[in-house]
């Protein structure tokens, strides 16, 4: 029995100083309620609700503010930011205002929303102040060139994201009464994309956030990640749809409605949850080489991540915007510890996908080989010890996809694999 105490408390330690070395890989700047972000070289610019501009050092961590006490920014409720022309606009709930050489100019006392800029240089606003008003605009050298009135309906609308395919498409997602309207504008015209002509599941999809990689569209919805590549593919839910696989590292699990999201040049997706009021539950996962590696919650509230933007000036750092604050994440860090992995040269299985019978080859130990078999969500099915012939059979688990985990050499391995 002391053993026994013993072996746990080890393990307890051990995943405890799993998480803490995680956590010191997120850095906390708190007091804001940060709602979106630009960089440059020296600094890091946050928009605020309630305490106008922010202008974070990325040096010295030391802030200065910009707000309607001390400047003539227009409003310090900011919706969206957006470096263009050699200056910063900001959108606010007042209008529209450029920041340039220390000073604010306004552009527009009636528009405002999100922003974006095309491949021909123009400053697009997606605005839907009003109950019926729906448009969007378009400027140039600072003049309003032009506007295209999008569908409205008997709702108010909320436009929640917006990006720029590579084929000059203008996506924008937008919530209409507990639904959810998916444009998508190229030139003059626009089509819509909605529960009723797509596959999007739930009955009143809440969408958050949309982000472009090329031609193909990542799509964030209340159930989880859609892609559009020429039709739309639900990639990976948070929910329990037995055919889609979850935002898992086989531990943690992201459990409630995903809010933001972000590429990388390096084929790195980020992706962010609202926690539902929790202050423990995991918001924060990224996947790379097609694996989930799930972050722990830094702070001690609730906290809404509006926005994720990787670094354009170090490939080290990702920044983060939440009601909490400004999150600054160090990769290298993340890469010295992280801890399960997907090894290919160690081991292999075949076949996969299989009725049910697994048959391992490659580096393998099997005397005393302990091997795992968990959920998408982490729960254990199975556990046995490896036997001579290399073969493991699961043909008591229904279809699915499953991860095979065991020890190699001191290193933990893990494979996913598929039972037909």
């Amino acid at each position: 029995m002391k053993n026994l105490k013993l072996n746990l408390l080890v393990i307890a330690a051990l995943c405890s100083f799993s998480v803490l070395a995680q956590e010191q890989c997120i850095t906390p700047y708190f007091g804001e309620n940060v709602k979106c972000l630009e960089e440059d070289a020296d600094f890091v610019w946050l928009g605020t609700s309630g305490k106008g501009l922010v202008r974070f050092n990325k040096n010295t961590t030391n802030k200065i503010y910009y707000n309607s006490a001390n400047s003539d920014i227009l409003s310090d409720n900011i919706l969206d930011i957006l470096f263009y022309q050699n200056g910063l606009i900001i959108s606010t709930d007042s209008g529209l205002c450029k920041f340039e050489s220390g000073s604010f100019s306004p552009l527009s006392d009636t528009i405002q929303g999100l922003l974006l800029e095309d491949y021909e240089n123009n400053l697009i606003v997606a605005d839907c102040r009003a109950h019926l008003t729906n448009q969007i605009h378009f400027f140039k050298n600072n003049n309003l060139t032009k506007s295209i009135a999008l569908f409205s309906g008997n709702f108010p609308q909320e436009n929640r994201g917006i990006t720029l395919a590579k084929d000059s498409s203008i996506w924008l997602v937008q919530n209409v009464f507990y639904n959810v309207d998916i444009y998508r504008i190229k030139g003059d015209t626009f089509e819509v994309h909605n529960n009723m002509n797509s596959p999007f599941r739930g009955p009143n999809p809440f969408g958050t956030n949309i982000v472009a990689k090329g031609d193909s569209v990542f799509l964030a919805l209340m159930e989880g990640i859609y892609l559009f590549d020429g039709e739309w593919d639900f990639k990976y839910q948070i929910w329990g749809y037995e055919d889609v696989p979850f935002v898992t590292d086989g531990k943690d699990t992201l459990d409630f409605r995903i809010t933001a999201l972000a590429n990388e040049e390096n084929n790195t997706f980020w992706c962010s949850s609202y926690s539902q009021g929790a202050t423990t539950d995991p918001n924060l996962a990224y996947l790379q080489n097609n694996k989930w590696h799930i972050l722990p919650k830094t702070g001690t509230t609730s906290s809404y991540i509006s926005e994720i933007k990787p670094s354009e000036y170090s490939s080290r750092y990702v920044y983060v915007a939440s009601t909490n604050g400004l999150l600054v994440i160090d990769k290298e860090c993340l890469k010295k510890v992280s801890g399960i992995k997907e090894h290919t040269s160690l081991v292999s299985l075949h076949p996969n996908p299989s009725t049910g019978i697994y048959h391992l080859s490659g580096n393998l130990n099997s005397q005393n080989m302990q091997i795992s078999v968990r959920s998408l969500s982490g729960k254990l099915l199975h556990s046995k010890k490896l036997n001579t012939n290399n073969t493991i059979d699961l043909s008591h688990l229904p279809k699915g996809v499953y991860f095979l985990e065991m020890d190699i050499d001191g290193e933990k391995v893990r494979k996913k694999i598929v039972k037909e």
